[in-house]
């Protein structure tokens, strides 16, 4: 353990951020580990290092059984626990996390509360905003951001938690007063190895919960029936399922948004909004529920929902005149994409093309049954390149065919992405719905250790700038 009078100056897990009087975390990651490292720390200043090697004990090394917890609780005990000051939401997911906390922190923003975010897209301390580089950072920059919230006078954080963050003990010492669970579906198995682990990972969220703390539970999840067994505080469901303690029924939806009625257990009332498809009205049932466990007025939600415009790059419309309709999404997994194309078939009345690819690096089992989900749903698929990685575009492309094949002949390869979207749009006919899927926020592309920029939203709208005529 570390020695509860031990000073020092900061806290870091790299080598060549140490300075004179730092404490040194050694953890091993994927690409490097700290261990490794141990003697630069040292010759940087570092006051003292914790490992978990035996190997490297010394008087100036502090062993311990596992350096990913010991820098979790070290961390929050060196930003004077700040989840402790503030209302802490935690979401987590496989999709609908991003779209929950934006929900979220608009309906708490509108009642007057200072909020802030740490998530997928930004990071957020009341107005200042912060680049973010992953949905759930290191243990030091959450409890960093947390104290920076509560020193700037915010009532609610609201986290986007991964499995990744659950598994690597980045939030093991952050309190929630509430904990979401939207939904499980297959992602991260490159990972997490299956669907249980993966499963097991999201569930240590409700580890995290405070005295009287609730979890908030997708009831349509399938998962779900047995998760609520497991969690020993107060738990509230909500969905589509007649159980369900915040339940939408009489929806109204098209192309432009839905209307739909909430019964919840503080009563009942209609609500309009702007985003399109089912999950999206399960996204804001979550919301509800959190709104309501920490009593903001029904009413109010209601109106703050109804005026959220959308999350950026979800199902996001882009507009520049054209008469047929434009929309990026950040679908990157199986179920979402799924998500996406059976709301846009829906409510299409003619056809729907459809552009995506798949990620490198990462599981390969989900390639052709996204392939069969777009071939499905759409009248023409394009497959091209997103983020391929250290892998070959075409034969990402081609695991994704196989998929689409044995569905469909109506597709084509066009790995350039920027040349897959002008294709697109080419082909679309009045009345026609494009679906650029995949990044939706992300202003990236990774070929190998590169690192391009490319916005799918700026691609189209200067493609679309670029024709003569709609």
């Amino acid at each position: 353990m570390i020695p509860e009078n031990l000073k020092y100056r900061n806290i870091t897990t790299n080598s060549r951020d140490v300075k004179k009087g730092d404490l040194f975390v050694a953890v091993k990651g994927n690409n490097f580990d700290g261990h490794d490292f141990i003697d630069e720390a040292f010759k940087k200043g570092a006051i003292k290092a914790v490992v978990e090697n035996e190997k490297f004990k010394s008087k100036n090394v502090i062993v311990v059984k596992d350096t990913r917890k010991t820098l979790s609780m070290i961390a929050a005990k060196f930003y004077d626990n700040p989840s402790k000051e503030l209302n802490v939401i935690g979401i987590t997911g496989t999709n609908g996390k991003t779209t929950t906390s934006l929900l979220i922190d608009k309906i708490f923003s509108d009642a007057g509360f200072k909020t802030g975010l740490i998530g997928t897209i930004f990071y957020r301390i009341d107005r200042k905003k912060f680049s973010s580089d992953m949905t759930t950072p290191g243990a030091l920059r959450v409890n960093k951001f947390l104290r920076m919230m509560a020193d700037a006078g915010c009532a609610y954080a609201i986290l986007e938690i991964s499995s990744h963050a659950l598994e690597q003990e980045r939030v093991k010492d952050v309190g929630l007063d509430v904990a979401i669970f939207t939904n499980l579906t297959r992602e991260h198995l490159d990972y997490h190895r299956d669907l249980d682990g993966y499963f097991s990972a999201k569930t240590k969220i409700f580890n995290n919960l405070k005295k009287g703390g609730i979890a908030v539970l997708n009831v349509d999840d399938p998962r779900v029936a047995t998760l609520k067994k497991k969690i020993k505080g107060k738990v509230l469901t909500y969905g589509y399922q007649s159980g369900a303690d915040v339940r939408a029924t009489g929806i109204i939806a098209d192309i432009n948004g839905s209307s739909f009625r909430v019964l919840t257990p503080a009563g009942r009332i209609r609500i309009s909004t702007k985003l399109i498809g089912c999950h999206n009205i399960s996204n804001i049932l979550a919301a509800i529920s959190t709104a309501l466990i920490l009593n903001i007025d029904l009413e109010d939600a209601a109106n703050s929902i109804r005026l959220f415009k959308n999350a950026p790059g979800r199902l996001e419309a882009v507009c520049m005149g054209q008469d047929f309709s434009v929309f990026v999404d950040y679908a990157h997994t199986d179920d979402a994409l799924k998500n996406v194309v059976s709301a846009l078939r829906k409510y299409s009345t003619n056809r729907l093309i459809t552009v995506f690819g798949c990620g490198g690096d990462r599981d390969r089992t989900k390639r052709p049954r996204m392939g069969k989900i777009a071939a499905r749903a759409s009248d023409y698929t394009i497959i091209t390149s997103d983020n391929p990685r250290s892998e070959n575009p075409l034969l990402i492309a081609k695991e994704i065919e196989k998929g689409i094949k044995a569905i469909s002949s109506e597709y084509s390869i066009v790995l350039d992405r920027k040349q897959a979207i002008n294709r697109a749009l080419n082909m679309a006919n009045k009345g026609d719905i494009v679906l650029v899927a995949g990044k939706g926020h992300e202003e990236v592309q990774i070929v190998g250790s590169k690192r391009s920029n490319f916005s799918d939203r700026e691609t189209i709208m200067k493609l679309l700038k670029k024709r003569k005529s709609f």
